[in-house]
């Protein structure tokens, strides 16, 4: 099974100005650890992919950064867009990129750059069973985090907890999603904790190539017609 990553690179990093700012966001500056919060990211996934199978894609604007702060990444694998869109977009521009290299049965995970992850290798474990449901399910598979606290500012994923629904993978924690929730008031997201089948949305998922254009085709029609 071949697999490569994607790291979103375009945000803004607006809630912690003025430490982050549109001309240098948050996830090139020193938070927490040795790196910055991108090269922490490419640091927890090396030992999952070779350089050449980690891709980067951000806004031009961004371009010279993400090359100072992360020269072993290949040039041609900083894959750059004309103009912020937000994730569907991105990950479609670096999906199509991409597939002139890999074919449809090709695993990526696409993460964002500015996650603080303090069990690495539980981290690197769950990346590996999502690829490998991925492939095996043709499915997209996100990575939840079981919540702390009623927080309003993530998205929820609710899960089954049957396992007919996945098999063997049952037990390596793969379930069926439900449904997805955005950022719900204080109250709804103190129903979801309390209800015990909800998770954080970490914005992390993998799916084959032919998965993901699979499905942009049905979900986002006039988004898929433009690549």
């Amino acid at each position: 099974m071949k697999s490569i990553a994607i790291i979103m690179a375009g945000g803004l990093g607006a809630r912690l100005w003025p430490r982050s700012s549109e001309r240098h966001p948050k996830q090139f500056i020193h938070l927490i650890g040795e790196g910055t919060m991108i090269q922490n990211t490419v640091a927890r996934l090396a030992p999952l992919f070779t350089y050449e199978d980690i891709y980067i894609v951000a806004p031009q604007s961004l371009a010279q950064m993400i090359r100072q702060q992360l020269p072993a990444i290949p040039k041609d694998n900083i894959i750059l867009e004309p103009f912020g869109r937000n994730t569907a977009p991105c990950l479609a521009l670096a999906a199509l990129t991409i597939s002139q290299k890999y074919t449809d049965d090709t695993v990526f995970t696409a993460l964002p750059s500015d996650h603080v992850i303090h069990n690495v290798r539980e981290f690197q474990q769950n990346i590996e069973v999502s690829q490998v449901a991925a492939a095996e399910l043709s499915g997209i598979v996100a990575v939840g985090v079981k919540p702390t606290r009623p927080e309003t500012g993530y998205g929820y994923v609710q899960q089954s907890d049957n396992p007919n629904h996945v098999g063997e993978l049952y037990e390596q924690g793969i379930r069926k999603v439900y449904t997805f929730a955005e950022k719900p008031d204080a109250a709804t997201a103190q129903r979801f904790c309390d209800a015990g089948d909800f998770l954080w949305n970490t914005g992390i998922f993998s799916s084959t190539l032919g998965t993901f254009f699979a499905a942009m085709q049905t979900c986002l029609p006039d988004h898929a017609s433009l690549f």
